[in-house]
């Protein structure tokens, strides 16, 4: 052989050796607890041949690259008792590969710990978790007990996801963060830890945007614990914290002893320990509330001892729970010329909103903004271009021309529209009663390719296909939606 085409023969197996894998993507289709029956054989499959959460993980775990699990709506509770492994084959969901799990909505997709372990034990480069909720993990001394819904260690983003109900005996009753954790858009309620940290144990870096801390109780920092001297920074931004209980002065709503930086953050309504305490470094980057005296807050337009007048947390629309500002609140368009991004409050609504009626939109502090409404469609969505999302749409159209006038392509009648954010797929799915086709939107964010059109009984109320092959989605500007459309048969 020529000593050219050894040299080309020698490159082309180096470049195979260091080719990264390609991703896969498990779609999870079984809602009960078991194991992959066969670790690494890239197929997501039990004994019984189905797809569960923990046969996904397991799956995911053993095939190198980043993958994908998509965890469509039900309750996944826990059953297979057991600590001490690091594989998944029990306890905890151990997840040691980059993977990014997404789920159907917070409040269809749950992952419930059922009291045996927390829900995950995170120990991989990269990871991203979304659209579900994490409730009624308890890892228990024998697990080191830190973390009660989840325990991190590393780089991982949390977006649309509820944490609830968990608890840690350590510390972190919802999340134990080790490395570098970003929370968006998420709630963080109703947990309990031992020790430091009975919503959020962060000894590391923890950077909340639009975020609510809520209902949660520790020893010290019953909200949040920032608790590491030697290197815990948190940074927040647009963060409600409220109802948050620790020991007397020991910092209900935040214990720092680390580095903090609060932006358009509400700290309030400690039943027990004061909003704030530690000793560590607080910078206000302004417009923060602290309804106490104890937060430190002192840059431009940072109030204090001041009531900021919170509803009860509930749904108040978007992905997660929040606390509305009720009217007259102080903290309502409280904010300034500096109202930071993103333009949307956590539920998804836009901000800034005149909420009191002075003429001027500025933003409010904390994770709610009064006064705005969920992103419309327009009334005759006919243009090639529509920015908005496809289960917007079809419900504006809906409402515009009275039930069952609105048709699929094949003159079935829609009866819902819903959207969940994915990866890459396809599916049609034939029922008795109903028929539902997905589609996706691809990396330009459009809806991709429908084939037909919506149609209602009036002609001038009909969607042609190639107006849906060009929407626009840009209420969520970093990932895919998955529509489905839902019609009679």
């Amino acid at each position: 052989m020529a000593p050219v085409s050894r040299f080309l023969l020698g490159v082309a197996a180096l470049l195979l050796a260091v080719a990264p894998a390609a991703a896969a993507t498990f779609t999870v289709n079984d809602t009960t607890d078991a194991v992959d029956a066969a670790p690494g054989d890239g197929k997501c499959a039990t004994a019984g041949a189905t797809c569960t959460l923990r046969a996904a993980i397991q799956e995911a775990n053993a095939h190198a690259g980043a993958d994908t699990i998509m965890v469509p709506a039900g309750t996944y509770l826990l059953r297979i008792a057991g600590q001490g492994e690091d594989v998944a084959a029990t306890g905890d969901l151990d997840i040691t590969d980059d993977v990014t799990i997404t789920g159907a909505g917070a409040d269809s997709t749950i992952l419930d710990g059922n009291g045996i372990d927390r829900i995950f034990d995170i120990s991989a480069s990269l990871v991203a978790i979304s659209d579900l909720t994490i409730r009624n993990g308890n890892p228990g001394p024998g697990d080191n007990g830190f973390g009660g819904g989840l325990y991190n260690s590393s780089t991982l983003t949390l977006r649309n996801v509820v944490v609830a109900n968990n608890t840690a005996a350590a510390s972190g009753g919802g999340i134990s963060n080790d490395n570098d954790i970003t929370l968006t858009n998420c709630v963080v309620s109703g947990n309990t830890a031992a020790n430091f940290g009975g919503g959020i144990d962060n000894p590391a870096t923890a950077t909340l945007e639009n975020v609510t801390v809520s209902g949660n109780t520790a020893n010290a920092g019953g909200g949040i614990a920032n608790d590491d001297s030697f290197g815990a920074m948190a940074v927040l931004t647009n963060v409600t914290i409220a109802d948050n209980s620790a020991s007397p002065g020991m910092g209900g709503g935040f214990y720092n002893v680390g580095d903090a930086t609060f932006g358009y953050v509400i700290v309030a309504n400690s039943p027990s320990g004061d909003n704030c305490a530690g000793s560590g470094t607080s910078t206000s980057q302004g417009h923060n509330l602290d309804s106490g005296n104890t937060c430190g807050f002192a840059g431009a337009g940072d109030l204090v001892g001041m009531d900021p007048q919170l509803g009860p947390l509930q749904d108040n629309g978007g992905p997660t729970p929040t606390h509305a500002l009720l009217p007259g609140s102080p903290a309502i368009d409280a904010g300034g010329s500096d109202c930071p991004p993103p333009a949307t409050d956590q539920r998804g609504f836009p901000r800034p909103v005149d909420g009191n009626d002075d003429g001027v939109a500025t933003c409010d502090i904390g994770a709610y903004e009064l006064g705005g409404t969920a992103p419309g469609c327009p009334k005759t969505p006919t243009f090639p271009s529509i920015d908005c999302r496809l289960d917007e749409l079809i419900q504006t159209v809906q409402t515009a021309v009275g039930p069952g006038a609105l048709r699929d392509g094949l003159g079935r009648i829609l009866t819902r529209a819903k959207t969940q954010t994915g990866q890459a797929q396809q599916a049609l799915a034939n029922g008795k009663k109903r028929r539902e086709k997905s589609m996706l939107g691809g990396a330009s964010r459009s809806v991709g390719k429908f084939k037909g059109r919506l149609r209602s009984r009036r002609a001038q109320n009909q969607i042609p296909g190639d107006a849906l092959d060009g929407m626009k989605n840009t209420a969520d500007q970093l990932r895919h939606d998955l529509m489905t459309l839902r019609s009679s048969s």
